[in-house]
C-alpha cells in the first residue's frame, strides 16, 4: 500500500471518529442522559408543560438535580381529586442521589434562564423543619406566564383597540357637533356659576355691613339698657318702701279698731 493511500484512508478513519464522537456528544446534550444514579422520584401536576419534554432538567435550589422522566395526562378521576382542578399534566421527576430530602411546601414551576431558552423544571426547598415528603410524592407546580400568553393577551388588546379606533371613525361626523354643543352648555355653565359668584360676594358685603352696623348698635344699646335698668331697681326700691309704709298704716288703723272696738259699738 502506498502512503499516499495509507494517509487517505487514516484521515478517512479519523474523520469518522471525530463525527461518532460528536453525534454521541449531541446525543447525551439533547437527551440530558446522565452517568449520575438516578434516586427517589417525585410528580409534579401543572395546567400546561408546554416547553419540556423527556429528559428536561430539572433544577433544585438552581443546580441540576435530575430530569423529566415521564410526562402523562391526568386522567378524569385524578383531575376531580388533584388540588387544582384545573391540571391537565402530569411530570414524573427523577432526582439524583445527591439531592437532599424534599420536605413539605417545596415549590415546582417552569423556568428558563433566557425568554427563548430551554424550559426546565425548577424546584424551591420549603422550610428546613418541614415534614419529609415521601417518595412519589404530588407536587402542585406553579403555573407561569409564558411568552406566549403575553404575545396572545396582546394580539387581544390591539384587536381590541382597532375595533374602538374603527368605531369612533364611523362615530367623528356625528360626535363633532355633539361635542360642539357640550362645549356651549358648559360655557353657558360656567357663565351662570360667575353671575352666582357674583351675586354671592355681593351677598356676602350686604351682611358684613349688617353686622358691623349690629355691632355699633350694640355698642350704643349698652349703656341705655344699663341705664333703664339702674332706674327700674331705683322705682322698684322706692315701692318696696311705699308698700312697707302701707303695711305699717294698715297695722296701726287695725291697732286702733281692735282698741276702739268697745266704744265703736
Amino acid at each position: 500500500m502506498k502512503a499516499q493511500d495509507r494517509s487517505n484512508y487514516i484521515i478517512a478513519v479519523g474523520v469518522i471518529l471525530c463525527s461518532a464522537v460528536l453525534l454521541i456528544a449531541l446525543s447525551y446534550a439533547l437527551t440530558g442522559f446522565s452517568w449520575k444514579p438516578r434516586g427517589r422520584k417525585i410528580l409534579v401536576d401543572l395546567h400546561d408543560a408546554t416547553g419540556v419534554k423527556l429528559h428536561s432538567a430539572v433544577r433544585y435550589a438552581g443546580k441540576t438535580a435530575g430530569m423529566v422522566a415521564e410526562i402523562r395526562y391526568l386522567t378524569a378521576e385524578e383531575r376531580a381529586k388533584a388540588a387544582d382542578s384545573e391540571n391537565a399534566v402530569r411530570v414524573l421527576v427523577r432526582l439524583n442521589e445527591d439531592v437532599p430530602a424534599l420536605r413539605q411546601g417545596v415549590t415546582a414551576m417552569l423556568s428558563a434562564e433566557t425568554l427563548l431558552g430551554e424550559k426546565f423544571i425548577a424546584l424551591a426547598p420549603g422550610e428546613p423543619n418541614a415534614r419529609v415528603l415521601p417518595d412519589g410524592a404530588v407536587i402542585q407546580g406553579i403555573s407561569v406566564v409564558s411568552i406566549d400568553t403575553v404575545a396572545g393577551s396582546a394580539n387581544d388588546a390591539i384587536r381590541k383597540v382597532n375595533d374602538i379606533l374603527t368605531s369612533l371613525k364611523a362615530d367623528y361626523p356625528s360626535l363633532v357637533p355633539k361635542l360642539a354643543d357640550l362645549l356651549n352648555q358648559g360655557s353657558a355653565l360656567l357663565g351662570q356659576g360667575s353671575n352666582l359668584v357674583n351675586n354671592a360676594d355681593t351677598t356676602i358685603l350686604n351682611a358684613n355691613g349688617a353686622v358691623t352696623k349690629l355691632k355699633e348698635d350694640y355698642a350704643q344699646l349698652i349703656p341705655k339698657v344699663n341705664s333703664f335698668l339702674a332706674q327700674a331697681q331705683g322705682i322698684a326700691t322706692n315701692a318696696n318702701q311705699a308698700v312697707l309704709k302701707i303695711s305699717a298704716l294698715i297695722d296701726r288703723a287695725d291697732h286702733l279698731i281692735q282698741t276702739n272696738e268697745g266704744d265703736l259699738k
